[in-house]
């Protein structure tokens, strides 16, 4: 599998885990511990998806969010929330500019790996 995963989560040993997981299933990944260092990682390089929590410092999940999906270079990249939060009007929020999936903290490994493969999926053929 080619796919370059971006896997952004300021607490290291949440990354390292998730990181570890998707790169046994064949994944390329790429990691950022912020939203500023993903914004500028998806800038430069080519990624495929990005899972990223929503709470960090310096730029958060959902303003990365907003600045992957109003710039024209990265807005076809699928975008899913891996995070404890789970505020109802943020949710809908995220969905309204553009985010594929939310899933909360913990998480199901199975759900996960069918979403990351849906959104791949779903990025493929368009």
């Amino acid at each position: 599998m080619d796919k370059n995963i971006l896997v952004v989560e300021d607490f290291r040993s949440i990354q390292d885990v998730i990181c570890r997981t998707l790169e046994k299933q064949g994944f390329l990944i790429s990691r950022a511990d912020d939203g500023a260092e993903a914004w500028e990682i998806v800038q430069k390089e080519t990624i495929d998806l990005v899972i990223t929590d929503f709470n960090m410092p310096n730029m958060s999940g959902m303003d990365l969010l907003k600045s992957m999906k109003s710039n024209a270079a990265t807005a076809h990249i699928p975008v899913i929330f891996v995070t404890t939060e789970n505020d109802i009007e943020l949710k809908k929020e995220a969905k309204k500019h553009g985010l594929f999936a939310w899933m909360s903290k913990p998480y199901n490994f199975v759900n996960f790996l069918g979403y990351i493969n849906h959104a791949l999926a779903k990025q493929e053929a368009s």
